[in-house]
């Protein structure tokens, strides 16, 4: 027997299986998380260089010397604080929110390519 499927029926049962997976996720996800809120520490909003010396490590942002952190202190100061006090909580559970969200973005515009696809084909 030869079981040969077409290429687009494989790839929406794929991405059927793949949304049954993050649905289920995210059901585990959201029975298992936290339920209060904890107040943030120094030690998660600290930006961590890897073994530095305790100089670098002390201060609050880094030079603006540095042409990235030049330009972000300038220019992007605003997008930066926001996204350091949403994102970078120092919680595992604040960051798989923000990732989920990211990828449920991305599935549905894949879905809406793949619908777009199959109408115009």
């Amino acid at each position: 027997m030869n079981y040969s499927l077409d290429p687009i029926l494989l790839t929406l049962i794929f991405s059927g299986f793949m949304a049954f997976l993050a649905l289920v996720t995210s059901i585990i996800f959201l029975i298992l998380r936290p339920r209060t809120r904890h107040s943030y520490s120094i030690e998660s909003i600290e930006i961590y260089l890897g073994g530095e010396s305790p100089s670098i490590l002390g201060r609050r942002t880094p030079p603006s010397s540095n042409l990235y952190w030049g330009f972000v202190l300038k220019y992007a100061y605003k997008v930066y604080y926001y996204l350091i006090s949403k994102v970078h909580t120092g919680r595992l559970s604040d960051w798989i929110y923000y990732m989920s969200s990211w990828y449920g973005f991305l599935i549905v515009i894949s879905f809406l390519l793949i619908i777009f696809y199959i109408i115009m084909w």
